[in-house]
């Protein structure tokens, strides 16, 4: 079995977020990396072809992108495609340079059966790999689902351009949900994204998330005692403002929050800086600081509560990065999170700013409960124990 994945990655993550004003979540661009190496550790022939995840001109300083390599993990062979980036014609140009890429490879890959798989549907992606499915009866698709629009998705907010937006990628992306229906087979991060998407009598495997990381875990030194940090999107929808309201009700002088992201919640969290000395509002960091502050901070928060419409149909990607850092990770109980990740996670009595801000805990027990975290990431969400499980739903069919 030959696998091809067709990645939706940055070509250069760290300079490719410093050009962007406001770059595409990167949380996407690491899941996709762990799930190429959880294939490569598992021994698979794999090789991956990228449409580059990049905002289009000028939001990003380039329009035209020549074919290049493309090393997405360990010693997996890649490309990126080559293709214009002006709206619409990236569209254009990015179906037919991914179909011509991906037919390259199939044609070396006669006699063998071929699986196309990509994460996240994006539509130039999906109608390129069912371009190939049609030409070519050997070829099987698998989609890995990790967002689901419309209705059951975070909507952008503020502003006549972000409605305008909204209203055009907004129809884009139901678009590529619907095409995502027309694939073979399915990986998603909670049973109530395989109803939504009208697939259920597909072949369908359920992994919330992919942990790769090769560093022995050591206590970090310069620990701040009372510190409190959040990483993700900055936005209303993600519940920022209850995470600041919670953090005010401390009357403890040496706590402190810090806030990195981006998002409409930003100027909220500016103001709420300017009234608390104790929050601090750090921007868009890489994730190599993410990750280093998150093994420095004392609690790690995720303010989401259950009652949005979309928590059912997306796994957070930060509970996984949160529990692996080995700190305690403070979050509400969402329908989203399974039961297994119960003994691991420190939930609030209740969804109200009094709850969420009276989680502590003495020193000793914070740390037994961070170290075990660690540890059911490492056994249990490895990228190659989760690939394993997907690899077994693919060679059946």
């Amino acid at each position: 079995m030959k696998i091809i994945f067709c990645a939706c990655m940055f070509p250069d993550l760290e300079s490719d977020l410093k050009k962007m004003k406001t770059p595409p979540s990167f949380s996407v661009h690491l899941f996709q990396k762990n799930l190429i190496r959880g294939f490569y550790e598992n021994g698979t022939d794999i090789e991956v072809v990228n449409t580059p995840r990049l905002r289009f001109f000028p939001h990003y300083p380039q329009i035209l992108f020549h074919e290049t390599g493309f090393s997405a993990a360990d010693s997996v062979p890649g490309r990126n495609i080559g293709y214009l980036n002006l709206f619409p014609l990236n569209y254009l140009t990015q179906r037919r340079s991914l179909r011509r890429a991906l037919e390259e490879v199939v044609k070396r890959s006669a006699g063998q059966r071929v699986v196309l798989i990509t994460f996240n549907i994006y539509l130039p992606i999906a109608q390129a790999m069912l371009d190939i499915k049609r030409k070519y009866p050997n070829v099987t698709l698998c989609a890995f689902v990790g967002d689901i629009h419309g209705k059951y998705h975070v909507n952008d907010s503020g502003g006549l351009y972000a409605a305008v937006r909204r209203t055009f990628m907004g129809g884009v992306k139901e678009k590529a949900d619907a095409l995502t229906s027309c694939f073979d087979c399915f990986a998603v991060h909670t049973v109530p994204m395989v109803e939504a998407l009208g697939v259920q009598d597909k072949p369908y495997t359920v992994i919330d998330c992919l942990f790769t990381d090769v560093t022995e875990y050591s206590p970090p030194e310069n620990v701040t005692p009372k510190s409190v940090f959040y990483a993700g999107a900055v936005r209303e929808d993600y519940d920022i403002g209850h995470l600041i309201d919670a953090f005010h009700m401390i009357p403890d002088s040496d706590y402190r929050l810090e806030i990195a992201g981006s998002g409409d919640a930003v100027p909220m969290v500016r103001a709420a800086a300017k009234q608390d000395h104790r929050i601090r509002f750090l921007g868009l960091l890489s994730p190599q600081e993410v990750a280093e502050r998150q093994r420095r901070s004392c609690v790690l928060i995720s303010p989401r509560k259950a009652g949005h419409p979309y928590v059912p149909y997306s796994f957070p990607s930060k509970t996984m990065e949160c529990l692996a850092s080995g700190n305690l990770f403070v979050c509400h109980r969402l329908p989203c999170i399974s039961s297994e990740y119960d003994a691991y996670i420190q939930y609030p009595d209740d969804e109200s700013d009094e709850a969420l801000g009276r989680c502590e805990m003495p020193p000793e027990t914070r740390e037994k409960i961070g170290r075990a975290s660690r540890e059911f990431i490492l056994r249990r969400k490895s990228a190659k124990a989760q690939c394993a499980r997907l690899l077994d739903m693919l060679r059946p069919l």
